[in-house]
């Protein structure tokens, strides 16, 4: 029987140490799993796409090189990368390492100046796409098909979301930062109910996110067996397990709501129930939502976050 799989629920450090290494899948590969998969579509994802931007040595043009698992230098320095992260906001890989795989084969560059990005703040960039069109430059589109599948947009115009987007490092940003030797940042997946958009820029890391590989063979492991269990086995729905914890108990949309509801009013309100999914919102994605959306005051936060874990663990 072919490995199975996993969901597994944490931030990135913690959860990537419990997949086997060479597993974690990509963002593209996440999206050929919700082709068939339509439960992993309600999901957000830390993915094994490896982010380094540089300045080219001639030109001092911007560039974004993203790797494999394989050549991924932030996972492979996970604690010394989310630790300068949490510092410095960016990592520092040794710099003949970061040259290395950058020129790497498997490695693939994209020009930041031709991708028409809109700047979004100081740090920050993005362009956003049609789903319905393939309306792109030839930098675009090379981008897009690395990173969703141009075959895997139709999936997205399918479900209602007529566009997405690639956020990334701002070139001014990069052109101040990245002086004296590439930097690099880790990449996120998000939900459909975020637009399925694709970050490759992150430096914060939230317990309410999961990685998706085979996983390790412990008392610990994983949240949702995800492909190769046979139909007699018997699947666990997702975010169930936190690393390390006991397994946690499904929680309906009506619950959720039913704590949230003190804690919002108005616009608010009606913005946060859209975003928790009808079937069998995870635990992660809930307290995502409501932090990323910053639905909760930060003096509630805390006691917000300890009624939804409660709904879990009943």
């Amino acid at each position: 029987m072919a490995e199975s799989l996993e969901n597994i629920a944490g931030n990135l450090r913690d959860a990537y140490k419990q997949i086997k290494p060479g597993t974690m899948l990509s963002a593209h590969e996440i999206m050929d799993e919700r082709q068939t998969n339509k439960e992993l579509r309600d999901l957000s994802f830390y993915t094994s796409d490896g982010m380094i931007y540089y300045l080219d040595q001639d030109t001092d043009t911007p560039w974004l090189a993203i790797t494999d698992e394989e050549h991924n230098l932030l996972l492979q320095n996970i604690d010394g990368a989310v630790e300068q992260l949490a510092k410095t906001r960016n990592y520092h890989p040794a710099y003949d390492e970061a040259w290395q795989v950058i020129s790497a084969p498997a490695t693939h560059r994209f020009n930041l100046d031709k991708l028409q990005l809109t700047r979004y703040n100081e740090e920050t960039s993005d362009f956003e796409f049609p789903t319905d069109s393939y309306l792109l430059n030839p930098e675009q589109y090379d981008l897009v098909e690395h990173i969703f599948g141009l075959k895997n947009l139709k999936m997205l115009k399918d479900a209602q979301i007529s566009k997405t987007r690639i956020k990334v490092l701002n070139p001014e940003y990069i052109q101040k930062h990245a002086q004296n030797g590439p930097i690099a940042r880790a990449s996120w997946l998000d939900n459909f109910i975020n637009f399925s958009q694709f970050i490759a820029n992150v430096r914060n890391f939230s317990d309410c996110g999961r990685v998706c590989g085979v996983g390790k063979k412990t008392d610990n492991s994983s949240d949702f067996l995800r492909r190769g269990a046979s139909d007699s086995e018997e699947k666990m729905p997702d975010t169930l397990r936190e690393p390390g914890q006991s397994v946690l108990h499904p929680a309906t949309k009506e619950q959720i709501l039913a704590v949230a509801e003190p804690y919002l009013s108005g616009r608010d309100w009606k913005d946060f129930k859209s975003h928790i999914p009808e079937k069998a919102p995870a635990l992660g994605d809930t307290l995502q939502v409501a932090h990323e959306g910053k639905f909760i005051s930060s003096h509630s936060q805390p006691e917000f976050d300890q009624k939804i874990r409660a709904l879990y663990q009943k």
